[in-house]
């Protein structure tokens, strides 16, 4: 700073010239760097893949340019002849400008980067926490921010901020032991929407045997209707250390079993034949993986066999259950192989 002071007193002596041409620099150069920006830079960033850079530019290029104003300012008032007081405050005053202004760019850079990632998370993850854990870090980066501002600000005018941190630091520990339970709902919320355990629309069961759809999950809490149509609301921190079965996961296909036997005398190849064919046809059963039907067991009253199938998810599990072994019934009926039943016979002796 004391060079372009210098630079410009070899030129002319009266400080209030120099302060002006100092100025009036500053000012010139913050508009063609505008100027850049506009005609240069925003077109060089139209032609890359992202937007992000597209987003940082427009929304720093007028705050940087009112930086280097600010920073011509600051420099202009060097040769003015103020008196030692009145000119500490004027430094400390526009020093105090110049934070919070380096501080709330780089806070808009930060926002754009985060509000960038947590649309790449949306589409990965197909659930509504990302724009709650945006909005939460938003809110954590803004608070970060002025603290940093005021906290800069007040050591720039001399205020003792050790004991002040320290005491921050206790009120801080204080709000978290109070706000433990929320915490560990937030927490565990985060570690859900990050190992992707949990999205919306999966099908789980939970370890206390409750079963349904996930309705929402949230930074806090998670929403999960049961097949009986009823809203379970399962605190986050304890989803997260239970066991949770997701039948979406690795994908939505599940199998149906179907245990069925035959009278003694059956052929088994005939009976694997007609088993097969009735799951032609029913909506839902996948190809992928092969149906099969096992010859399982020689029992005391039939030969019993297991048909096993998958469907495309639980959803329509009952239904292809329904339909399967309704046809399964009538096709071994046609075929006349006998379903058996056990029996016994009673012997009883007269008197």
């Amino acid at each position: 700073m004391i060079d372009i002071v210098s630079a410009v007193e070899s030129v002319t002596n009266n400080p209030y010239l120099v302060s002006l041409i100092i100025f009036v620099l500053f000012v010139l150069f913050a508009k063609a760097l505008m100027l850049i920006t506009r005609k240069v830079v925003l077109k060089l960033t139209a032609k890359t893949k992202t937007k992000v850079d597209d987003l940082i530019v427009n929304s720093t290029y007028k705050h940087t340019s009112f930086l280097i104003i600010l920073l011509g300012i600051r420099i202009a008032v060097i040769p003015l002849s103020f008196s030692e007081s009145v000119a500490l405050i004027v430094n400390r005053l526009l020093d105090s400008l110049l934070i919070v202004v380096v501080i709330y760019v780089v806070l808009i850079v930060l926002m754009i980067l985060l509000n960038s990632w947590g649309g790449v998370l949306a589409k990965k993850t197909r659930t509504p926490i990302d724009d709650q854990l945006i909005k939460f870090a938003t809110s954590m980066l803004k608070i970060i921010a002025l603290a940093l501002a005021l906290i800069m600000i007040l050591d720039l005018w001399g205020v003792e901020v050790g004991p002040l941190l320290a005491s921050l630091g206790i009120v801080g520990i204080a709000l978290a032991f109070g706000l433990q339970s929320t915490l560990g709902n937030i927490f565990g919320g985060i570690s859900l929407i990050l190992d992707k355990a949990i999205r919306k629309g999966d099908i789980v069961k939970l370890e206390s045997g409750e079963r349904g759809t996930v309705y929402d999950v949230g930074l806090r809490s998670t929403k999960i209707k049961t097949f009986d149509n009823q809203i379970l609301v399962v605190p986050n921190d304890k989803l997260a250390t239970t066991i949770v079965e997701n039948y979406n996961l690795p994908d939505p296909t599940i199998r149906i079993n179907i245990p069925f036997g035959v009278e003694y005398g059956s052929d088994p190849d005939q009976v694997k034949k007609v088993a097969l064919a009735t799951l032609k046809g029913v909506p839902h059963v996948i190809d992928d993986p092969a149906p099969k039907v096992w010859f399982t067991e020689m029992a005391d009253f039939a030969l019993n066999f297991k048909m096993m199938f998958y469907v495309d998810n639980l959803e329509n599990k009952w239904d292809a259950h329904q339909e399967v072994i309704t046809k399964l019934y009538n096709a071994l009926r046609k075929n006349s192989i006998g379903i058996p039943f056990p029996t016994r016979t009673i012997y009883m002796k007269k008197g």
